[in-house]
């Protein structure tokens, strides 16, 4: 699928009945996220330490997705715990590993903290918090038990434009599973050397 095909298929699963959506969500994120350990499984660190077009390496990738997807996890926390409109979405209430809270001023000022974090950081702690992340984010969401679809449901609408193309407004939690998706299987997966992403 292309980009605009994965955008059409995700404006149609915004609209599609929640237990549909789900399982297609899940499913997909269940083969993105093999297809993410299976990658960062077998990256050398000669691998990780390539310099990309923008200037970092695939390692600042790795460790960009995994940064996003952590705050994605305490963003999915606050929902659990009744939010309406988790902090991740105006890029603050971020936790450091030291447990100290951090606030943004937009997404490109958190983007750049976790590259200038992660330029100095070791490959295989970089690799280890990026499969931690993937699967457990994966599990979670996956979970019916543990993150029912009414919790995902319960949030502000959020109305997401990948690439400028406006969707239906939805839930901000299923916004947040659908831009993990998004981020890792479209905008990064050549990065890293994933295979094309499919809904």
């Amino acid at each position: 699928m292309n980009a605009v095909d994965i955008i059409d298929e995700f404006g149609r699963l915004a609209a599609s009945d929640p237990t549909v959506r789900r399982r297609k969500l899940a499913d997909a994120h269940c083969r993105l996220v093999t297809a993410q350990i299976g990658a960062l499984t077998t990256m050398t660190a000669s691998d990780a330490g390539r310099i990309l077009c923008d200037g970092t390496t695939v390692a600042q990738v790795v460790g960009h997705v995994a940064g996003w997807e952590q705050f994605t996890l305490l963003a999915l926390g606050e929902l659990m715990a009744g939010a309406r409109w988790p902090q991740i979405m105006r890029t603050a209430g971020w936790v450091d590993t030291d447990g100290g809270r951090i606030d943004f001023a937009n997404p490109d000022q958190f983007t750049g903290y976790v590259a200038q974090r992660d330029a100095t950081r070791d490959w295989s702690d970089i690799r280890a918090s990026g499969i931690e992340t993937a699967r457990t984010l994966c599990a979670l969401l996956a979970s019916t038990a543990v993150m029912p679809s009414e919790m995902l449901e319960r949030g502000n609408r959020y109305l997401w434009r990948p690439r400028g193309i406006a969707m239906v407004p939805m839930p901000v939690g299923w916004y947040l599973w659908m831009a993990v998706l998004w981020h890792a299987g479209v905008e990064h997966a050549r990065d890293v050397g994933l295979p094309p992403f499919e809904l």
